[in-house]
């Protein structure tokens, strides 16, 4: 899903973050005008456009059901280094920094997680695709 920021009409300085698929967005943004769920209306925040943080795919990728705690970041960066996978850590909230699918779909493998919503390429249910 993409993130989309829209200004509220009532005040120009107050900026809606909103996560929808391009499907849902087409479906509710008409003239680069949404109604949001409060009733106010919205219009699309084009110079927050160019940082869609969907382009390419999502990536990086923070990751906080495959971080680590804050105590265990340097411990856990330094054991992926050693098993072939170096991956950063958010250094303040612990989470895992996924630089691209593969980088991703490999440490879940290697940690034995799957993705069970995913598409062909993301982490699968007995390793390898």
């Amino acid at each position: 899903m993409a993130r989309y920021t829209f200004v509220t009409d009532d005040d120009p300085q107050e900026q809606v973050d909103m996560h929808m698929s391009i499907v849902e967005y087409s479906r509710r943004v008409k003239g680069g005008r949404i109604r949001l769920s409060d009733g106010r209306m919205a219009r699309v925040d084009w110079q927050a456009f160019g940082n869609i943080s969907s382009v390419p795919g999502n990536y990086p990728m923070e990751s906080d059901s495959m971080g680590v705690g804050i105590h265990q970041v340097e411990a856990a960066s330094k054991a992926d280094a050693a098993a072939g996978l170096p991956t950063e850590y958010n250094k303040k909230t612990g989470a895992a920094i996924f630089r691209d699918k593969r980088h991703r779909r490999e440490y879940c493998e290697r940690h034995k997680v799957y993705d069970r919503n995913g598409g062909h390429s993301d982490p699968q249910l007995g390793g390898r695709n």
